[in-house]
């Protein structure tokens, strides 16, 4: 479920539908390994310090475009069948976030979205399952309106074999003197896929929405 319907409704009223992501980068490939892992092929991401997470930056110039992404960080590159991996979606160069969702894709063939017991069992609908998903909404956090982050359980749709997760922050908006939202760049979530091997797969970002504090209501 992404952000809930009031809200969405909410922020349509004040014009947010148009230009909320200026850039957006939306595909990751990877290898899974049938056998032994391998060497790193080229172009594989670049696998951050395990534990790692991307701290807060700077706020963006006004020029800069704002962009979601996904890297994947894996203890092996191929990713050996039957591993587990993370698919780390990050925000860049974006000012005063208060909200958002994303929608990850993934090949069923090659890649299984680890399991998580849901918050509230009776909100997933017929194959829909809880995701795992760690250190949802972090970016948010590092802002005054984090105290405030609501975030729906992660779900895997294994019938549309998509991940969809939302956040969102409560309070009035920066215009009405709210707290300002995030600023920079963060991450959003890490989601956990485990390997069924066979090859070469792909993660895609189907959607995502960005909501800015100025439009951000409680």
């Amino acid at each position: 479920m992404g952000l809930n319907d009031a809200a969405r409704r909410r922020a349509r009223r004040a014009g947010m539908a148009v230009g909320l992501i200026a850039g957006l980068s939306v595909l990751a490939v990877l290898l899974i390994a049938p056998v032994a892992a391998q060497e790193t092929p080229e172009g594989t991401p670049e696998t951050p310090v395990e534990g790692q997470t991307p701290a807060a930056t700077g706020t963006p110039e006004p020029t800069t475009n704002t962009v979601v992404r996904i890297d994947v960080v894996a203890e092996k590159v191929p990713v050996p069948k039957g591993d587990e991996f993370e698919a780390q979606v990050k925000v860049e160069n974006v000012e005063h976030l208060a909200g958002f969702d994303f929608t990850m894709s993934y090949e069923p063939k090659r890649l299984k979205p680890v399991e998580q017991e849901l918050a509230e069992p009776g909100g997933a609908g017929e194959g829909v399952i809880g995701a795992r998903v760690l250190d949802v909404g972090q970016f948010l956090s590092t802002s005054g309106r984090g105290e405030g982050m609501v975030c729906d359980d992660p779900k895997a749709d294994l019938d549309n074999d998509t991940v969809t997760v939302s956040c969102v922050t409560t309070g009035p908006p920066l215009c009405l003197e709210g707290p300002a939202g995030a600023s920079g760049s963060g991450l959003l979530g890490r989601v956990i896929f485990k390997s069924k091997g066979g090859g070469t797969t792909k993660l895609t970002l189907s959607s995502s929405t960005l909501v800015p504090s100025r439009w951000a209501t409680s």
